[in-house]
């Protein structure tokens, strides 16, 4: 965040889910380290979309304004775009870009004041990989997707162009970093479910 802090988000769907749909509440949940030395995180909080049903949460801040973009399964797994002043609540402005059932999107602000979105075909696409598209004119249009030059295929992932993650942690390596990011998921999940009434 432009205050120094770091959020995680997961994407969980505490109620009767399966491994194979987002239905029937798939949203993102915010974690963030309560210790300077990430030992200790907070309890995953909801994120309030417009749409109860999403995936693939995606953040980033202009001056005050949160941006997200992320998949909404109520609209044919489009890439969608909103904005809120809270981090949690308060999204709207709320812009369809399409590229239904792409997945890991992404959207890094360039210095040339345009942005550049990043993402890729899905499970079973050939050819696999991320690939880029411009927009000039505030996300309203895009240039045609470009691949991404890249020496390892890449897959859903999510990266920052201003988050400089080796000086903050020095001691965390990339295999650590992913073990990480399980298991901060498997805690979200473990304290969902505590949550739910017995039944």
């Amino acid at each position: 965040d432009s205050n120094g802090s770091v959020h995680v988000f997961v994407n969980i769907n505490p109620i009767g889910a399966t491994q194979i749909t987002p239905y029937p509440a798939m949203r993102p949940y915010e974690l963030h380290p309560t210790a300077a030395d990430w030992s200790q995180w907070s309890a995953p909080s909801l994120v309030t979309l417009p749409s109860a049903v999403t995936n693939e949460f995606y953040v980033w801040k202009t001056g005050q304004v949160y941006n997200a973009i992320y998949v909404d399964f109520n609209n044919g797994a489009a890439q969608t775009y909103a904005t809120s002043n809270n981090l949690f609540t308060g999204w709207a402005n709320v812009r369809v870009l399409g590229y239904n059932s792409q997945e890991g999107g992404m959207i890094i602000p360039q210095p040339d004041g345009s942005n550049r979105l990043y993402l890729e075909p899905g499970n079973g696409v050939s050819p696999g990989g991320y690939a880029w598209a411009e927009s000039y004119d505030q996300l309203a249009t895009f240039t045609a997707q470009q691949p991404v030059t890249a020496t390892v295929p890449m897959r859903n992932g999510k990266m920052t162009s201003n988050f400089p993650l080796s000086q903050l942690v020095p001691a965390l390596r990339a295999w650590k970093l992913a073990i990480l990011a399980a298991l901060l998921f498997l805690a979200a999940i473990t304290r969902l479910r505590a949550r739910q009434p017995a039944r």
